[in-house]
Parts: C-alpha cells; sequence; structure tokens
C-alpha cells in the first residue's frame, strides 16, 4: 500500500509537472501572439504616420503653389489695371486733342 500510494504520489507529481509544462507553454504562445499583435500595431502606425506626414508635406506644396498663383493672379491684375489707366489716359488725351481740334475750326 505504501508503494501504491508513493506510485500514486510519483504519478499525481508526474500529471501537476505536466499540467504546469502545459500552462507555461500556453502562457509563452500567449505572450508571443500578444508582442506579435504589438508589432503589428507598431508597424500600422508607423505606415500611418509616414502617410499623414507625406499627405501634410503634399498639403503644404499644394498651399505654396496656391499662394504662388494668386500672388501671380494679382500682380497680372495690378499690371492689368496699371495698363488699363495708362489705356484710358491716352484716350482722354486723344479725346482733348480732338476737342481742340476741332475747336481751332481747322
Amino acid at each position: 500500500a505504501n508503494d501504491q500510494s508513493h506510485g500514486d504520489r510519483e504519478l499525481s507529481a508526474r500529471i501537476a509537472e505536466r499540467q504546469a509544462q502545459a500552462q507555461m507553454r500556453a502562457l509563452r504562445a500567449g505572450v508571443e501572439a500578444e508582442r506579435e499583435a504589438a508589432a503589428a500595431a507598431a508597424k500600422r502606425a508607423a505606415t500611418e504616420r509616414t502617410a499623414l506626414k507625406k499627405a501634410e508635406r503634399e498639403a503644404r506644396e499644394a498651399r505654396a503653389a496656391a499662394d504662388k498663383r494668386a500672388a501671380d493672379l494679382e500682380a497680372r491684375a495690378l499690371a492689368a489695371e496699371e495698363a488699363h489707366a495708362a489705356i484710358r489716359a491716352a484716350l482722354d488725351e486723344a479725346t482733348k486733342e480732338l476737342r481742340d481740334f476741332k475747336a481751332r475750326g481747322v
């Protein structure tokens, strides 16, 4: 009976050890899965940061191009206003000369 009791304890100890090893393997697998999930999340975050930086750069470039176009249009508008004023002045001068010419009765 003593031998059987000793054998039962030994068997119970082996079973407990195998259960503990199985639990440790499961824990390690869980830790590894968490590690892989964290690495994947970090990779996604890095990809998103890269995409965000690219979008921000493109937005800055688009804004700079829009500002340049606006400045070009403003410069053209100013030049057109100056040309219009010069044409108006020339037309006024020509009209005055024509009036003077007619007034002299030539």
